[in-house]
């Protein structure tokens, strides 16, 4: 069975550059919606239909590199800003969707030992990214004339890529005198899932929203440098996977629903490399768990 090593650490706070740049975002988003839901049909009346979805979040993140030779690394945990776009089109059962999700890097925190066993706690201050695009195709199922409620059951190919330029390394509170990195990775792959929201009428305009969701599904490591060199370490396993689950209103006569709750994923893998010990094992990953706020339309 193969081992999976976890990033930990601890950041500030959201850029703040990245924070308006996603709040602004998120409030154009919702306008729209707004405006648009004025134009809006009765929802799931005719055979085509399109969803749209704009969510903004913030919670903790995980990143980072280990490998056997690598000390000072940026396997740790943050802070991060989400932005997460997502269009559906759907012509009775069959639907596609794209996905994007963005979110901000900056500084990390960790706890190790050294190679004679004395802990340090490690803080990398630092700017970056990373994002993931999603292309779903699948079956959109239990709908009916006038209800939002549906079940998206899918699979498709993703994408992902993430950059960090780390600007300063202290261990113990004093700044070390290593060379700063610049780490870039990028891969592509697939997952399985559903996505589920299911409305409880309370009114004939008004209803509560429940959404759900669960994917899983393999996206490896293609390319990883740091400070332009290229990893020359062997894939071994990959694992990505992630859910939701969040509830809100929903105004049905218009087609637009507002939700808030938490959701995170997880991107991980790991190498074949035969100069570490039994025990540990070298790896790539990233991911987040977030509380988010979610505006919705259905056309």
């Amino acid at each position: 069975m193969h081992k999976y090593t976890l990033i930990s650490c601890r950041n500030t706070a959201p850029q703040k550059t990245l924070f308006r740049s996603f709040r602004m975002a998120l409030f154009a988003i919702m306008a729209l919606f707004l405006v648009t839901a004025q134009l809006s049909a009765k929802v799931n009346d005719e055979k085509l239909n399109i969803s749209l979805r704009g969510a903004f979040g913030t919670g903790k993140l995980y990143w980072g590199f280990l490998s056997h030779d690598n000390r000072y690394t940026d396997f740790a945990t943050g802070k991060t800003a989400v932005l997460n776009l997502a269009a559906m089109v759907s012509y009775k059962y069959l639907g596609v969707e794209g996905n994007l999700l963005v979110g901000g890097i900056d500084t990390l925190e960790w706890s190790d030992e050294t190679d004679f066993g004395t802990p340090y706690d490690a803080k990398s201050e630092g700017l970056g990214y990373y994002s993931v695009f999603d292309l779903k195709l699948g079956a959109r199922l239990f709908t009916s004339p006038c209800d939002m409620g549906y079940t998206f059951f899918y699979a498709g190919p993703r994408i992902w890529s993430t950059k960090r330029m780390e600007s300063s390394l202290s261990v113990n509170g004093a700044v070390t005198p290593i060379q700063r990195a610049t780490r870039k990775g990028s891969g592509k792959g697939w997952i399985v899932g559903f996505r589920d929201f299911s409305t409880i009428s309370y009114s004939d305009s008004i209803a509560i929203a429940v959404q759900t969701g669960f994917f899983f599904g393999k996206a490896p490591v293609e390319e990883l440098t740091r400070n332009g060199e290229g990893l020359s370490q062997t894939v071994d396993e990959s694992l990505t996977l992630g859910g939701e689950l969040a509830a809100g209103v929903a105004l049905e006569n218009v087609g637009f629903s507002i939700t808030g709750g938490l959701r995170g994923e997880l991107n991980i893998t790991t190498f074949d490399d035969p100069l570490n010990p039994p025990e540990k094992q070298s790896c790539f990953g990233f991911g987040n768990l977030i509380f988010f706020v979610e505006a919705g339309l259905q056309l």
